[in-house]
């Protein structure tokens, strides 16, 4: 009898917003061994390169959008997933977790979580860089469940995973290309040789400048298509093209390679502008 007045109680303490007691977490941490560090080749942004951030692991992960996301039902008590990225100097932590949420008093009713920790080091090759993610430590935290004292769900998230997740990111890019051509004539080279995108907006000149600037287009590069911005502006006998591109990398094993995605599109650029 007892036992159920207690489940009565937190029954109600959930409906009308009362703190209920949650029992204790569970917590595991374990070292992670021989799982090879995933290596990413960046090109740095212009704000690195310019020299007004200093070169350092977190400015250079700071460049990269990390493949985050957040999944979750509707209603009363809503069941979400999420996956986020941190960077704290040179180390780096992700983690996945499924939980059960109160949307009335925004209490974790129920949650289960792998969290992976390691270090980044940083190198140069020419004007790139590469950084090397190395996980060390696997932390497993489970929250039961007020009512049973169980926990409710399962997570998956082995070391591949994170490896899978960061083949998934992006970088945004900015380079310029200049043209023998006009700024009129380098546009209706992207209008006839890439895809335009729908919403991309109308073109318009500035009368200061003479920029024409054209909505969003994509370019095929092998057997990708890459979204970029693309603006023209006269310059001495011809023009300039300003791209700003977001790039997806090239997986080879445990690597990840953007340089040598962002070199073939700078090729099919200068193509576009020169013929």
């Amino acid at each position: 009898m007892l036992s159920r007045f207690f489940i009565v109680f937190a029954i109600l303490s959930v409906l009308f917003g009362c703190a209920v007691s949650l029992p204790p977490l569970i917590s595991k941490t374990e070292s992670v061994a021989s799982v090879a560090p995933v290596a990413i080749l960046l090109i740095p942004s212009p704000e690195i390169t310019d020299g007004d951030v200093p070169v350092s692991p977190e400015a250079l992960a700071s460049t990269i959008r990390f493949n985050n996301y957040r999944i979750g039902g509707e209603g009363s008590y809503a069941t979400i997933e999420s996956l986020k990225w941190r960077i704290n100097g040179a180390r780096f932590g992700v983690e996945k977790y499924r939980a059960l949420l109160s949307r009335g008093t925004g209490s974790v009713m129920n949650k289960v979580s792998i969290d992976y920790d390691g270090a980044i080091s940083m190198a140069r090759f020419g004007a790139n860089y590469q950084l090397a993610f190395d996980i060390e430590n696997k932390v497993y935290t489970a929250q039961p469940d007020a009512l049973s004292g169980k926990v409710k769900y399962a997570i998956g998230f082995p070391p591949s995973e994170v490896l899978e997740n960061l083949a998934n990111a992006k970088i945004a890019w900015k380079f310029h290309v200049d043209s023998e051509f006009n700024s009129d004539s380098t546009f209706a080279n992207f209008s006839r040789m890439a895809r335009r995108e729908v919403f991309g907006g109308s073109a318009s000149r500035n009368s200061v400048s003479g920029k024409l600037s054209e909505g969003d287009f994509w370019v095929r590069v092998e057997n990708t298509e890459i979204p970029v911005r693309v603006e023209t502006y006269p310059y001495r006998n011809g023009s300039k093209v300003v791209v700003y591109a977001v790039l997806g990398g090239a997986v080879v094993g445990n690597t990840i390679d953007f340089v040598s995605v962002a070199e073939a599109l700078r090729k099919e650029i200068e193509r576009i502008v020169n013929s």
